[in-house]
C-alpha cells in the first residue's frame, strides 16, 4: 500500500478498547502496512506489527473537540489518500 494512510479517530477514554481493535485488524487484515495515525486526546499506543504514529499526542489541549483535533492530524499527514475509522 503506497501513497495511503489510516487514521483511527477515537478518544483517550476507549482506550481500553485500542488493543482490541488492532487484534482484530491483524487478524482479518494481515495484509494491512500503511502508516496508522491516532487522533487521540494526549495518550500514546503501539501495537506489534503496526507503525503507529500520535503525533497529536502530549501537544494538544484535551479541551479541543474531535474535528479540531482531526484537522491538526490531517495537515499532518503526507500521504494523498487516507483510510479513515
Amino acid at each position: 500500500m503506497e501513497n495511503i494512510s489510516f487514521v483511527f479517530c477515537t478518544c483517550d477514554c476507549y482506550d481500553d478498547i485500542w488493543n482490541l481493535f488492532f487484534k482484530r485488524l491483524k487478524r482479518f487484515w494481515p495484509e494491512m502496512t500503511c502508516p496508522v495515525y491516532f487522533c487521540t486526546e494526549q495518550k500514546e499506543f503501539s501495537f506489534d506489527g503496526y507503525d503507529i504514529r500520535c503525533p497529536l499526542a502530549k501537544v494538544t489541549e484535551p479541551k479541543e473537540n474531535w474535528s479540531e483535533r482531526l484537522i491538526l492530524l490531517l495537515k499532518q499527514i503526507p500521504d494523498d489518500y487516507i483510510l479513515f475509522s
